[in-house]
């Protein structure tokens, strides 16, 4: 004979049936619930990918605007103290200045032309350089006893122009850097020249462009 089920008569024994009936998960609600936190987890890294490319960005823009200028400033202040014909702008081209002691020598957009004596190459470095020699069809190497690097090796110059006037009394200086590779800008402007393109890496891409304009030693007097 087939003994019916017995029910659960007393509030305590009802309360153990509902216990025993509800302990662990159903596969479907642990699968939702990994997918929820996987969710989560994928937004906060995306998140932090985020900050941390504004972060780099930030960083790329304020290094590079900062170069810019103390190099343009550094150049206007020589330039003020020195007559304008001691002034050798002819080998611009090849990545040299003179300026009556001191002289700059750089390497376009990560070229190694120009070179230590050691045969190393760099950025930009300023040399002290009395007698004008680096400034000479020779294009001699440059002696790292002599120099001090302006630029770290993830800036690139763009352009380094040092014009003076017909009249010799003022100079229009020039300086353009930005990002090296990978993060170099490759787009053109008609108008501003070279521009971050918007590319995979152009989020690490910045490029600074100073101009200014000062009196010679001529000049102010």
């Amino acid at each position: 004979m087939i003994q019916p089920t017995k029910r659960p008569t007393s509030l305590a024994q009802r309360s153990v049936a509902a216990q025993n009936s509800s302990q662990g998960f159903t596969i479907i609600e642990l699968t939702l619930a990994t997918a929820f936190i996987a969710f989560i987890l994928i937004f906060m890294l995306a998140t932090m990918v985020q900050v941390m490319s504004n972060y780099n960005k930030g960083l790329a823009v304020k290094q590079i605007n900062q170069t810019a200028r103390t190099v343009s400033e550094e150049m206007g202040g020589l330039i003020k103290g020195t007559s304008a014909t001691s002034i050798n702008t002819a080998y611009l081209a090849n990545g040299r200045v003179c300026l009556g002691g001191v002289s700059y020598v750089w390497n376009i957009k990560g070229a190694t032309a120009n070179k230590y004596t050691t045969g190393s190459a760099f950025t930009m470095v300023r040399v002290n350089d009395s007698a004008g020699a680096l400034c000479s069809a020779a294009l001699p190497a440059v002696n790292p006893s002599n120099a001090s690097d302006l630029l770290s090796g993830n800036i690139w110059v763009q352009q380094v122009n040092v014009a003076v006037s017909s009249n010799q009394k003022l100079v229009d200086i020039t300086i353009g850097l930005s990002t090296a590779s990978p993060n170099q800008p490759t787009g053109t402007d008609a108008i501003l020249g070279t521009i971050c393109d918007g590319g995979k890496d152009s989020q690490y891409c910045a490029v600074a462009t100073f101009k200014t304009t000062v009196s010679t030693k001529d000049g102010g007097n």
